[in-house]
């Protein structure tokens, strides 16, 4: 197997005060229900092993609600080596460190990289084009320390550009700058185009396994310069270009429109704009492919990132897979499990273990997470803060937004109807509220009714007919 994770461990991370997990062998599955923190989990190990997030970047956004700062630990092993890979964040920063020493994500990329498949890549084939060209980006950046720093370049220097042409700078001084974007942009281009070479032929085999043959793929890099004339319905033919020629085309497109873009006030030609399409049997994926070859697109393409990188750097990536399972028919779960069964290290997580396959779950560490009653009052406490303006600007982790639980009890009802009025009106518009057993609406009740005694707290429950407010000592 090579490296593999051996211990997870957080700490103030997303959902989590504190979690743990010892023992990782090749198969681990998560098991719990929507909204406990799963895919919490898998994004830590993805921060940890590609230093990069399927989520929002920002450091804060890592930090669990209240506190100051958060960490996410893997302890690596295999091989002979032993590595200790922490993820420090703060409201204003994230830091790496490896065996306690600080490193910069490029120097962690690779070393044990890590492929995410996740209901919201189910929409690669006919998603947007910027969520296209990350795909290739992140896989490209864990297989070469150089293409994630010329893509931040090309990022830097698009930024600088696009401000100029707001600016209405001079076309000499334009002119200039136009040349940094062809030399780096045509740097970009290169890489991206050797990136989609090299996985096409995984992708075909792929996708011919999990199809048993009934149609050919063909993964198509377009530049932005073709755009104009490119038919997307029918795969094109389209010439590589090398560095130096790419550079000429991009610099000659450029300037050609150079009055639309002073005119639109933006950069009309890049990679920032270049196209990825899929193709079967000649026929573009996006306008033809029934939904059932789209997802058999999309875990080819994911199926074809494992094998790339186990070629390329010899070690095996840790495979990531959020709440895909149940998505998937027994064709393409099959699929999916004839690379689970091999070397390659698995996370899992499912709502519940009988929706993922039996084969999958008697091979699988089960991991259960989050208690139910535990995160009824978990919510209804932060937003009871929230209520007695005890907390002021509170920061909930957007999966905190998913459920607020209240009761059937009518004297709840009334309550909230008659005591919080507008505040609960307007939490209606964010909050999902469903029905629940009648204990968990009166244990909430309870906390409405006591929520001022002392707000987060002083408010804990028991069993139904045990509990209690310290507070005033009254008990439900």
């Amino acid at each position: 197997m090579g490296l593999y994770i051996e211990k997870i461990a957080c700490r103030n991370f997303r959902s989590y005060e504190q979690f743990e997990l010892k023992g990782i062998g090749g198969l681990t599955l998560i098991v719990g229900p929507n909204a406990v923190g799963k895919t919490n989990l898998l994004e830590g190990i993805q921060l940890v092993t590609a230093c990069s997030s399927f989520r929002s970047s920002t450091p804060s956004h890592l930090v669990r609600a209240g506190q100051e700062a958060g960490s996410f630990f893997a302890s690596v092993r295999g091989g002979g080596r032993c590595l200790d890979v922490e993820l420090r964040v703060s409201r204003e920063t994230r830091e790496f460190f490896v065996n306690g020493k600080k490193k910069r994500p490029r120097d962690i990329r690779g070393t044990l990289p890590s492929v995410l498949f996740s209901p919201e890549d189910l929409e690669l084939v006919k998603g947007s084009q910027s969520f296209k060209r990350a795909q290739v980006d992140q896989m490209g950046a864990q297989l070469s320390a150089n293409y994630h720093a010329v893509r931040k370049d090309y990022e830097k220097i698009l930024r600088q550009k696009n401000r100029y042409l707001k600016e209405s700078v001079s076309p000499l001084f334009l002119q200039s700058i136009n040349e940094v974007v062809a030399t780096v942009g045509s740097q970009l281009y290169r890489l991206r185009c050797d990136m989609v070479a090299a996985l096409s032929p995984y992708l075909k085999e792929c996708y011919r396994e999990i199809s048993g043959g009934r149609e050919s793929v063909e993964l198509v890099y377009v530049p932005s310069w073709l755009r104009k004339s490119f038919d997307f319905d029918r795969i094109p033919s389209i010439e590589v270009l090398d560095r130096g020629s790419a550079q000429e085309r991009l610099i000659g497109a450029m300037e050609e429109d150079a009055c639309r873009e002073h005119e639109r006030r933006m950069s009309l030609y890049g990679p920032q704009l270049d196209l990825v399409e899929f193709y079967l049997d000649g026929l573009n994926a996006q306008q033809f492919a029934s939904q059932g070859q789209q997802r058999s697109l999309v875990l080819a393409f994911k199926m074809a990132q494992v094998s790339l990188i186990a070629e390329r750097l010899g070690q095996n990536p840790v495979l990531l897979l959020d709440d895909v399972m149940s998505e998937l028919d027994e064709t393409r779960r099959d699929a999916l499990l004839s690379l689970i069964s091999g070397e390659v290290q698995t996370f899992v997580t499912a709502t519940n273990a009988e929706r993922v396959s039996p084969a999958l779950s008697s091979l699988a560490q089960v991991v259960q997470v989050g208690d139910q009653v535990q995160r009824v009052f978990e919510v209804a406490l932060l937003f009871l803060a929230l209520l007695a303006q005890q907390v002021h600007d509170i920061h909930i982790p957007e999966e905190n937004f998913l459920f607020l639980l209240f009761g059937k009890s009518e004297r709840l009802h009334e309550f909230r109807k008659n005591r919080f009025g507008a505040e609960l009106q307007c939490a209606q518009q964010v909050f999902q509220l469903p029905e629940v057993e009648d204990v968990f609406g009166d244990i909430l009740f309870a906390g409405l009714l006591c929520g001022i005694h002392g707000g987060l707290r002083l408010i804990r429950c028991g069993p139904a007919g045990n509990v209690s407010c310290p507070g005033c000592g009254m008990r439900w």
